[in-house]
């Protein structure tokens, strides 16, 4: 039982490595059926560990889906990245590594060394990496009950202008009973957490 202890602390030790060998397919299921099982719980828990972190530190410059949708874009420059642009190949996982630990000059990602632990910084790197720049997946959905969103599909009024399809200056004579509605419900209660919305006028006087 000892040994298996420590073999599952060795394998989650070396677990990032595998994990984005792992996301490219480069055959972790050749191991022993035993092996591969706690390999595949190891990269399993480092995963959503991964998760927690990214959703606590960074959802909300580059949003839960990892696209930088996010009202933070909107006045960023340059803007947070968009993870979902990028694939594991154009962006190097040291590199990656090094700029959560260090920041990027002139941007405003900072220097996350004295909030992150080493581990921590390559567990949160080797989500993004899989989560977004190789499955391009959703990730954690925001508007659920745990999060005080309970029966979210009330506010589908407000959907068109949260995801940009009714722009948010269009006259209110030319706007439904229901969207002006919607409207009023983004204004009050979804635009400050949501992107500055569609505009028709990029450049009003």
């Amino acid at each position: 039982m000892k040994f298996f202890r420590y073999a599952v602390l060795a394998l989650l030790a070396g677990a990032a490595t595998q994990a984005d060998a792992a996301s490219h397919n480069l055959g972790w299921k050749k191991l022993s059926p035993d092996k591969a099982s706690v390999l595949k719980v190891s990269l399993e828990v480092r995963r959503e560990r991964g998760r927690d972190i990214y959703n606590f530190h960074c959802y909300y410059c580059h949003g839960y889906s990892g696209d930088a949708k996010t009202l933070a874009s909107s006045y960023l420059s340059p803007s947070p990245r968009d993870f979902t642009s990028l694939t594991p190949e154009k962006l190097g996982r040291e590199k990656m590594i090094e700029e959560v630990r260090d920041g990027i000059r002139d941007t405003a990602m900072a220097s996350f060394r004295n909030t992150l632990s080493m581990d921590e910084i390559a567990v949160v790197v080797d989500f993004i990496r899989d989560e977004f720049m190789l499955k391009k997946a959703r990730n954690t959905w925001y508007h659920t009950p745990e999060n005080g969103w309970a029966n979210h599909e009330r506010y589908s009024a407000a959907f068109p202008f949260a995801r940009g399809e009714i722009p948010l200056d269009t006259p209110e004579d030319k706007l439904t009973p229901e969207q002006k509605s919607g409207k009023r419900l983004f204004m009050k209660t979804c635009i400050s957490c949501h992107d500055s919305s569609n505009v028709s006028d990029k450049d009003p006087v």
